[in-house]
């Protein structure tokens, strides 16, 4: 059922993506490009890990930045993401793709929700306007630079429609779509919100299982197979990605969670409310909002709101337990202001992993549309009773707006005519947060006017609901296009075009050789493409460098790069990879470099097998290449010397001189190095891990026999249906 509904609406699908597209011209027409995240780490991150599976390597390391991390344990980066996958073996990661690839999330956004209701049985109108609701709504827009937030709730629809269906009917092709759908959540998603659908998974099941033996008085172990069977095939799809967070938590700095106050950022504050029916006024003004501009956007559409409202006159008891997980994420979501988040900080498992209080507000979204479902059902089933009822809700909601609208009028300078030339669907950083919630105040007003109309003098439900799907269309393009400037892409900086010759400064490939010298900072990197792109652009041209724009470090580099920053500055004077003989021991460590008594050469570890320290460098170091398995150099040493290589040390490495395994000698802390003689001519650090390349085959093996057995459920109703 689940596969023929997806099928059956083709047509609406295609319907349904050419009024996004339509909506997002400045993105799809590549008008303008992405701003913030997406270019400063979606971009540079995704042609890393897309560079490392063109050229045929696992991503299994980043030596560009931070001096080097294993690229497959960065669960910000998304790197066993099967669409990235894709994406990567047939061109590279540059702005269009990047551009593309949030579109794409957007319609895959609405197709969910689409085809979630169609299984539903809501009908189609009722399917168009909660569907373009949910896609163009504020988490979306406002948080269009957090890529793994807008994956997140790119799939939400497909997982909670899935579940619902399995709990339903319990049969296989139910099991396997489900557990797709959460493999995409669990690889693509933002951690902390993958943390909270699973436990509030496991909370739907707790629940239907007990209403399930309140009733017949015996345990459903149907339901219960079919999930554990689910959860078995997640693990299965998600072993690389599981593997790896297990392996680099010991050495990840932030493995035993991340401080409360970090946890408490990015709020969605009660001045952020404002956005349920005025968002405009939430791309101004930080310190009034008292969050970020991208965590303040609630919007799903005033018309939709509306609709919410009227859903709690329907006698469906479901409006309770929806109303709870509104409260819940919505109190969640107000971060300090509350202290719900901060006890589940405290006392639930897992919960002290991620920031943003706010993105809990696409919970808060995704169920004031199911009560907008019962709104709509209640208008379809009996058009002539509650038609009166939602004038009077409409009516309540414009008196709210005019009073917004009048008390601020008060309060602020206004000139319609100078906004709308000066600041409307532009990013003006000049006028004021209450110029932006007059004006929309006004188009809100119109716009509820005509909803009002529609009640009083439209008698004909079959044109009303045409008309009222219209006119939340015109609602989403004009709240799209205000807000959008401002939170998904840079309309002041350099043009698409402009900004996209940077591609051209790219490196591509791994076979070049250098004698990487080390970038002290990112900006000297960033130079190379004329400040057109904001953060971590070492990744772009290949400069190995220890600075990054990123909350990935491994714990021992961190401590160098906050506790001992001179001593970094120091060391990173030579190539990134070089010859010493000043190795002092490891006690002397922090007292030689809070007396500043070092050299730039001068590296500190117990294990070298020198017994003499010495403080000339006898030899060169050439012909280096690096990629992301393995780091080659060719050795002139005319002595026994200490090979240094400006990488972290990780377990996975093995280092070969002349072609025979040596012991990896830890330096300073956190860096790699090895002993080598006179007569060393070659050394080849290589990176190996069996366990993520295994559970990688094991993962794509479960995700072929899950789209064959897709296949055949299909073929099998096919041929019910013919007969």
């Amino acid at each position: 059922m689940i596969w023929n509904r997806f099928c059956k609406n083709k047509l609406n699908y295609i319907i349904l993506i050419v009024i996004i597209l339509a909506i997002f011209y400045q993105i799809s027409l590549l008008i303008h490009p992405l701003k913030w995240d997406s270019i400063s780490c979606c971009l540079p991150w995704r042609f890393t890990v897309g560079e490392s599976i063109s050229n045929g390597y696992f991503p299994w390391w980043n030596p560009y930045q931070s001096l080097g991390y294993p690229l497959h344990a960065d669960m910000q980066i998304t790197p066993w993401y099967l669409p990235v996958w894709i994406i990567s073996l047939f061109t590279p990661y540059t702005l269009v793709v990047v551009q593309y690839e949030y579109l794409f999330h957007v319609v895959i956004a609405g197709i969910g929700m689409f085809w979630f209701l169609r299984t539903l049985k809501v009908d189609t109108i009722g399917c168009f306007i909660i569907a373009i609701s949910y896609s163009l709504s504020g988490v979306l827009i406002g948080n269009a630079q957090h890529y793994h937030h807008i994956t997140t709730a790119a799939w939400l629809p497909f997982v909670i429609g899935s579940f619902y269906h399995l709990l339903k009917s319990p049969i296989i092709k139910n099991i396997l779509f489900f557990s797709l759908s959460s493999w995409f959540i669990v690889t693509g998603g933002y951690v902390g919100l993958v943390i909270v659908l699973v436990y509030a998974l496991v909370l739907w099941t707790i629940f239907y299982l007990g209403y399930y033996y309140k009733i017949n008085k015996t345990i459903d172990l149907r339901v219960l197979k079919a999930c554990a069977i689910a959860f078995l095939l997640i693990v299965l799809l998600s072993l690389p990605q599981l593997i790896s967070i297990f392996q680099s938590l010991p050495y990840f700095s932030k493995h035993n969670g991340i401080p409360l106050e970090s946890a408490l950022f990015g709020a969605f504050t009660p001045h952020s409310f404002i956005s349920f029916i005025l968002p405009y006024t939430t791309v101004k003004n930080s310190n009034w909002l008292g969050t970020d501009i991208s965590m303040a956007n609630i919007y799903f559409g005033i018309c939709t709101l509306c609709l919410a409202a009227l859903g709690l006159f329907h006698s469906n008891k479901i409006k309770w337990f929806i109303l709870a997980i509104i409260i819940f994420s919505l109190i969640t979501s107000l971060g300090k202001d509350t202290p719900f988040r901060v006890f589940l900080f405290h006392y639930v498992p897992l919960m002290n992993f991620s920031r943003f209080p706010a993105i809990y507000r696409i919970f808060s979204i995704f169920s004031f549309l199911m009560l907008a479902v019962l709104g709509w059902r209640l208008l379809t089933k009996d058009f002539d009773k509650y038609i009166k009822y939602f004038k009077y809700i409409v009516l309540f909601v414009f008196l709210l707006v005019l009073g917004f609208f009048i008390y601020y009028k008060l309060k602020a300078n206004f000139s319609l005519r100078n906004f709308i030339v000066s600041a409307a669907f532009k990013d003006n950083q000049i006028i004021g947060y209450k110029q932006h919630l007059l004006f929309q105040s006004l188009i809100q007003m119109l716009i509820l006017a005509v909803v009002w109309i529609l009640a009083v003098f439209c008698k004909n439900k079959k044109i009303w609901t045409r008309l009222f799907l219209l006119v939340v269309i015109v609602d989403f393009a004009i709240a799209v296009n205000l807000n959008a400037p401002y939170t998904v892409y840079s309309a002041n900086g350099p043009s698409f075009s402009k900004l996209n010759k940077s591609k051209n400064k790219y490196e591509y490939g791994f076979n070049q050789t250098h004698n990487y010298k080390v970038c002290e900072t990112d900006s000297i990197c960033r130079s190379n493409f004329q400040s057109l792109l904001y953060e971590n652009t070492s990744t772009l041209n290949k400069h190995v460098t220890p600075s990054a724009f990123t909350s990935f470090f491994l714990s021992d580099f961190e401590y160098i790069i906050d506790k001992q920053k001179t001593y970094l500055d120091s060391l990173i004077k030579n190539k990134v990879c070089f010859l010493t003989q000043d190795v002092r021991k490891m006690k002397y460590f922090n007292s030689d470099l809070k007396a500043l008594n070092f050299a730039s050469n001068t590296v500190y570890s117990d294990i070298s097998n020198f017994k003499s320290l010495h403080n000339a460098n006898k030899g060169t170091v050439d012909n280096i290449k690096i990629s992301p398995s393995e780091i080659s150099m060719d050795v002139n040493s005319s002595d026994s010397s200490l090979l240094v290589l400006l990488q972290n040390h990780y377990p996975y490495w093995k280092v070969f001189v002349d072609g025979r395994e040596q012991p990896i000698i830890v330096a300073s802390k956190t860096f790699m190095a090895v002993d080598v003689y006179k007569e060393t001519k070659k050394v080849v650090f290589k990176y190996k891990n069996n366990s993520i390349r295994y559970s990688f085959y094991i993962s794509m093996l479960t995700l072929l026999l899950i789209l064959i057995g897709l296949i055949y459920f299909r073929g099998k109703n096919n041929e019910l249906q013919k007969k």
